[in-house]
C-alpha cells in the first residue's frame, strides 16, 4: 500500500480489492472495485450509478486492514462517469 498525496484531511491509501456493495437494506447488491480508501472513505468504480446522499453498506473480499471490519456503512458523496476504464462511474463514499 502507497500512500496518495493530495489535500485532503486524511492521507489515501492505494488499494485494489473487489467489494460487495448492498443499499441500507439489503435490498440490492452489486460488485465493483476500491481503488484507495482513507480513514474517512474510500474510491471505488461501478458499473452501477448512485446518487449523491444514497446510504450503501460496503463488504470487502479482501479488506484493507486484517483487523479492520469486513463491512462498512457509507454514504455517498459523489458520483461521476468515467472514460478511460473498464467501469462507468467513479464513487467517492464517506464512511458513517
Amino acid at each position: 500500500m502507497v500512500p496518495t498525496p493530495d489535500h485532503r484531511k486524511s492521507i489515501r491509501i492505494e488499494h485494489k480489492s473487489t467489494i460487495i456493495l448492498a443499499n441500507e437494506h439489503f435490498e440490492y447488491f452489486s460488485y465493483a472495485e476500491v481503488f484507495n480508501f482513507s480513514g474517512g472513505g474510500l474510491y471505488f468504480k461501478s458499473n452501477v450509478a448512485y446518487k449523491q446522499g444514497t446510504k450503501i453498506r460496503i463488504q470487502f473480499d479482501n479488506p484493507p486492514f486484517q483487523s479492520g471490519p469486513k463491512t462498512l456503512s457509507s454514504v455517498v458523496r459523489w458520483c461521476r462517469e468515467l472514460t478511460d476504464s473498464d467501469y462507468t462511474f467513479g464513487v467517492g463514499v464517506k464512511f458513517i
